[in-house]
């Protein structure tokens, strides 16, 4: 599972294992992608995110996790 920490490996059976969402980014990290992708393209925010958090993020994950949550905000409406 990848964290504002780094990489950390879980045990298949704990329920940490299923991810948040579908996804499997820690909560706190997905919240901190959304937000970078909103102020900036999807290319620049996976960029700031390896700056900051020395996480490395792929430009589809940042583009599959703002999707997701920006459809659900749109559904909440």
């Amino acid at each position: 599972m990848q964290t504002t920490f780094g990489d950390v490996v879980v045990n298949n059976s704990n329920p940490f294992s299923e991810g948040c969402n579908g996804f499997q980014v820690s909560s706190l990290l997905q919240d901190l992608i959304v937000y970078g992708a909103q102020l900036d393209v999807y290319e620049r925010s996976n960029e700031v995110l390896s700056k900051y958090l020395g996480v490395k993020i792929s430009t589809m994950q940042v583009h599959k996790i703002a999707n997701f949550y920006g459809l659900h905000c749109n559904l909440n409406d």
